[in-house]
């Protein structure tokens, strides 16, 4: 079976541009950025300016991702209905939480 590169180009870009839109909204220190910081157990004063390189990174893994999410859509049937979607991501994402809390605790 071939793979269908066509993706929307500019759907790949806007999602990119969204999903480091939003990273800025939640790392800010009004969101939940103080308490990222201390998690990590630092101070802004400590992480100091962050690095062009750490944005480009940011920015380049948000394009891949988009990317990559485009293709698969196009190729495993996005087209499906939301609900559908909904569903089968909810339990994706109810058993990662699991999984993730048990082998967490259990170490």
């Amino acid at each position: 079976m071939a793979v269908n590169f066509g993706v929307n180009y500019l759907a790949v870009v806007v999602a990119a541009v969204v999903a480091v839109i939003i990273g800025f909204i939640w790392y800010a220190p009004q969101v939940f950025g103080n308490r990222w910081m201390a998690y990590l157990g630092t101070t802004r004063a400590q992480l100091g300016q962050p690095a062009p390189s750490g944005l480009a990174a940011g920015v380049a893994g948000a394009l891949i991702n988009s990317w990559v999410l485009a293709v698969l859509s196009l190729n495993l049937g996005g087209k499906r209905p939301w609900a559908l979607w909904l569903l089968n991501n909810a339990h994706n994402l109810i058993v990662q939480i699991v999984m993730g809390a048990i082998v967490t605790a259990w170490r």
